[in-house]
């Protein structure tokens, strides 16, 4: 049975793009031992499904169009620097990302879709980031390197689309390739 490694997300804008590579060259300066998110793979996942079967791939696409009416554009921007798993222990380095509320309807009524397909939910508490790189051994950064970044901010951007990319891994790294668009049409409260 032939799988493909997939996700779905909000794909971000050059504004962000931009915002998110400065800070990728400053820390690159104090942390050469991290792995930097390529420009052009950045994305804000809202849920990351693995390697499924084509027919569940193809269960997902069906669903986007009949979701995307119910669910509205929003504005959003950066809201500072964070860690996974904690600050003693970084080894995935990310930046926030304002108008959590929106997000949050966002990922609940994706997630509501999806289980009503039969797709399992994601039992973890969702937080919208953009991903800037990975260390894999964790370092501690209590020392302080967080708080420079931590209110670091960028143009409001428009959070307007949903996208299923197939992530497909490479030996210089991921390459997400567009399965599927579509456009949050929606009109009111997600």
């Amino acid at each position: 049975m032939k799988t493909v490694r997939a996700f779905l997300a909000v794909p971000v804008d050059e504004k962000i793009v931009a915002a998110a590579q400065l800070v990728q060259r400053e820390l690159a300066q104090r942390l050469p031992e991290v792995h930097w998110v390529a420009p052009q793979t950045m994305h804000l996942t809202l849920k990351f499904f693995g390697a499924i079967p084509q027919e569940k791939c193809a269960r997902i696409m069906a669903l986007m169009p009949l979701l995307a009416p119910r669910l509205t554009a929003f504005d959003t921007s950066i809201t500072g620097l964070g860690v996974f798993p904690s600050p003693r222990r970084a080894t995935v380095f990310w930046l926030g990302m304002g108008n959590l509320a929106a997000f949050r309807r966002l990922h609940a009524a994706t997630e509501d879709s999806l289980a009503a397909a039969g797709i399992d939910r994601d039992p973890r508490p969702y937080t919208p980031h953009l991903t800037l790189g990975r260390s894999k051994k964790p370092l501690d950064l209590s020392g302080g390197l967080l708080e420079k970044y931590r209110h670091i901010s960028c143009e409001k951007t428009r959070a307007e689309k949903l996208v299923l990319f197939e992530s497909r891994l490479q030996p210089q790294g991921a390459v997400h390739l567009p399965i599927l668009s579509v456009a949050l049409t929606g009109k009111g409260e997600i």
